[in-house]
């Protein structure tokens, strides 16, 4: 068994029980069969658990001050899900502005910046006291989606198409 078998559904590497005649993957659970040779040999070493594609990079907030806050550390395993709540730091502020970057630097300029949202605040009130929840989540592919949601309202966005390095 030279070659790393991948999943035909999500691409993660499988890692077949001896003499199988298939495999399941850890990730999506897609049943792959193999072909005669693909796994390996009765007493063959079977490769650790935990072998899925990490982040390559960090994924961090971008204060206004320009440091970041990193939120997926590089060399995390993926499939990866954070979830962080921000608040406004302005009286009465409308509007919320989050920053991504990608990358390894601990200032916002030093990295590759992912997305720039301005997500609109409905509720009005003192800083600190609106709640907006954001969630991340970084697929085996390093895609990346963000969905911010104000606490207490209906008031939410969700933005896709955005890319990590994944190593």
């Amino acid at each position: 068994m030279g070659e790393l078998i991948r999943c035909a559904n999500c691409t993660a590497p499988l890692h077949p029980e001896p003499n199988a005649s298939s495999a399941t993957c850890r990730y999506c659970g897609f049943e792959t069969r193999l072909s005669p040779g693909d796994a390996p040999s009765s007493g063959a070493a079977t490769p650790a658990p935990g072998s899925h594609p990490r982040t390559a990079e960090m994924i961090g907030l971008a204060t206004p001050s320009g440091v970041v806050i990193p939120l997926v550390a590089a060399d995390t395993e993926l499939p990866k899900a954070h979830t962080e709540t921000l608040s406004t730091s302005n009286d009465d502020q409308d509007t919320l502005h989050v920053t991504l970057v990608a990358g390894v630097a601990a200032t916002a300029e030093g990295n590759r910046e992912l997305a720039r949202i301005d997500f609109p605040i409905a509720t009005k009130g003192p800083r600190g006291t609106v709640q907006i929840q954001m969630a991340i989540e970084v697929d085996i592919h390093g895609g990346v989606v963000v969905a911010l949601a104000e606490r207490g309202t209906d008031n939410g966005l969700r933005r896709d198409g955005m890319q990590v390095g994944v190593g």
